[in-house]
């Protein structure tokens, strides 16, 4: 193959590609109006909507409304062409949900399960999965696989997380759990995940810094489609920033981490772990959790601050406390205008998008996107 002619795929693809992941995006849409959105000649997008309705991704949507002329013949995407299923392992919980080629949500579903590296809880996670594909009716050949959110360093080189603390884990090999899931299988951390879940409907030139508020602080930097994982993996592990030298005591041993001042459990051991029952009373303005809010603010400002002046992009706050704070992310924002030198207006701190089950979500879309940039 000649240079000029590996040149013209290349082009023929990106265009097939951009096409498609227009309609995945906007929904129900004529060639005219894909053309004048890419900046494409329309006889580049017909051919390319004719090919992908010849290959089962997009299906016939009728005509559009009249306005005057000849009505427009519209396609859309054949959404359940394909699926996939990710699941969040928590110390306490199995999360399972199941998105589709546009990446939504078609199914959830939440079980108390307590982790334990037995026979016993496999055995139960394998019943889970099971049910919740078969009362999808999923089609085996419509599965991509399903992907796995873990709270821990998942070490891609050898296929082991090399430490999860939540989990009362160190060096184990992924394929333990792999081998109760009858699919093809791959493992996220889970801060990673919330990233790519968040960054799966972003713009393609979008990059920002995830900060994950859960139970644990974790985070990722995600940029054009790609997170970035660091030598070893442990890229994003802010939980364990020295926030105030000699501070608390974290989990991990050390004193002065920010996960300890910056976690949701910061804020919901005031209500029994009831992070919601925390921001009705704060609501209520409840002097009790008023006083928390402002000291963990105080905190979480000075933590994304330091991100900031580090990476300089936009920083989403998500995980638990993301995805209940709603408008209280204005008092962050305004506590870290008080600390930058160049963004008086703090608007690159974002709420997350996705509000339950992010890092399962992020785990299911991975190998989505892998499917999707072949199209």
């Amino acid at each position: 193959m000649t240079a000029e002619k590996g040149t013209n795929r290349a082009i023929r693809k990106e265009n097939r590609n951009r096409i498609f992941r227009y309609i995945c995006k906007n929904g129900r849409s004529s060639n005219p109006l894909i053309a004048d959105a890419l900046k494409m000649s329309l006889p580049t997008v017909l051919q390319n909507t004719r090919e992908l309705q010849e290959a089962g991704f997009l299906y016939d949507a009728g005509v559009l409304d009249s306005t005057g002329g000849r009505k427009a013949k519209t396609v859309n995407v054949v959404a359940d062409y394909r699926c996939s299923v990710g699941i969040d392992i928590t110390r306490n919980h199995i999360v399972m949900v199941l998105t589709n080629l546009i990446g939504a949500n078609v199914d959830r579903e939440r079980v108390y399960v307590p982790f334990r590296d037995e026979e016993e809880y496999y055995r139960n996670m394998q019943q889970i999965l099971k049910a919740f594909t078969d009362r999808n009716h999923l089609e085996q050949e419509k599965i991509l696989g399903v992907g796995v959110s873990i709270p821990g360093i998942v070490n891609k080189r050898t296929n082991r997380i090399d430490r999860s603390h939540v989990l009362g884990l160190e060096d184990y090999p992924l394929e333990k759990m792999a081998s109760y899931i009858p699919y093809k299988t791959w493992f996220m951390n889970d801060a990673n995940a919330g990233a790519f879940a968040e960054g799966f409907h972003a713009s393609e030139g979008d990059h920002f810094f995830y900060l994950s508020l859960n139970n644990t602080v974790g985070g990722c930097f995600y940029d054009r489609k790609e997170l970035l994982e660091g030598d070893h993996f442990r890229s994003g592990e802010v939980g364990h920033m020295i926030l105030i030298p000699d501070g608390k005591r974290c989990y991990c041993g050390r004193k002065g981490c920010s996960d300890p001042y910056c976690s949701a459990r910061r804020l919901a051991e005031l209500e029994e772990n009831n992070l919601e029952r925390f921001f009705e009373k704060l609501s209520a303005s409840r002097s009790r959790e008023v006083k928390r809010w402002q000291e963990y603010v105080h905190n979480v400002a000075h933590l994304i601050h330091n991100i900031h002046m580090m990476l300089d992009c936009d920083v989403i706050i998500g995980g638990y406390v993301g995805s209940a704070m709603g408008d209280y992310i204005e008092d962050i924002r305004k506590e870290v205008r008080a600390l930058d030198l160049f963004d008086q207006d703090a608007s690159y701190i974002r709420p997350c998008v996705f509000k339950i089950s992010e890092s399962a979500f992020g785990a299911a879309l991975y190998e989505m996107e892998k499917f999707l940039a072949q199209i």
